[in-house]
This record gives structure tokens, C-alpha cells and sequence, in this order.
């Protein structure tokens, strides 16, 4: 009786953990190309970007710290080097606000280009530095490599 517990268990873990894998959802690349079709005027969301709501997505770019700590947990993502919060900003559709997974050294978003991945939220997104249409939640950040 032991060893058909230890063999149901075995099996029970093995596919928990198994489908838990699978269920791990791969981020979908998108481009700063496609975040320039929303038209925030008409309020109207392409529908490739629509059924990306509430998904993984994977863009590349660079982060603008908005604090001065050593660690944050928000910041701006950005199509350009250049671009920043200071006047004028840039466009909302060309600015991302994150909400981090976990604190990220400013060391790290200063470092270069990078790959945010995290979940799309809604569009339209007001916040204090300038009107950033797009948010991710649960965004994490590694350097960019093509």
C-alpha cells in the first residue's frame, strides 16, 4: 500500500509540475512600430494590440529612472536614448510606464539598451511624469541582445 502512495504521488507531482511548465506563457515580441498605431485622439486600440491585453509582451528599449534611490520599483521605458521626461516628452504611445516584479538596481537601468518583458495593461494610462499610454506590470528587465 506504501508504494502505491509513493507512485500516485510521484505521478500526482510529476504532472503538477509538468503542466505548470507548459502553462508558462512566452513572451510575445512586439515593437515600438506597433505601439505607434494606437491613436489615443480616437481612442482606438489596433486589434493586434487589443488581444494583447493582460498578456506577456517583450519589447526593446530604455529605461528612464523617475526616482533617485538605489533600487525602484517603476520607471519609463523608451524607444530612444535620447528621449526622456524632460519637456517636452515623449509622445504617450512612445512611453511605457513599469511596475517592476521586484526591485531593480538603477545601476541596471542605466546599463544600455534592454529587453522589458512583463503584462500588458490597458491603454491610456495617466501618471506623474507625462501621459504614458502604455503600462506592464510585472516587468522585469535583462540586457538586450538580438
Amino acid at each position: 500500500m506504501r508504494r502505491r502512495l509513493e507512485v500516485f504521488f510521484s505521478v500526482f507531482l510529476f504532472v503538477f509540475t509538468s503542466q505548470g511548465a507548459v502553462a508558462e506563457e512566452k513572451p510575445k515580441e512586439i515593437t515600438w512600430a506597433d505601439l505607434r498605431t494606437l491613436n489615443l485622439t480616437a481612442k482606438l486600440v489596433p486589434p493586434n494590440l487589443e488581444k494583447l491585453i493582460g498578456k506577456k509582451i517583450k519589447i526593446g528599449g530604455f529605461a528612464v529612472p523617475v526616482e533617485t534611490q538605489s533600487k525602484t520599483m517603476e520607471f519609463l521605458f523608451v524607444p530612444d536614448a535620447l528621449a526622456c521626461i524632460h519637456v517636452p516628452p515623449p509622445p504617450p504611445n512612445m512611453m511605457i510606464r513599469v511596475l517592476a516584479k521586484k526591485e531593480i538596481l538603477m545601476s541596471e537601468l542605466t546599463s544600455g539598451p534592454l529587453w522589458l518583458e512583463g503584462e500588458l495593461g490597458p491603454f491610456n494610462v495617466k501618471s506623474q511624469y507625462g501621459e504614458p499610454a502604455i503600462t506592464v506590470f510585472d516587468g522585469s528587465i535583462s540586457p538586450y541582445k538580438k
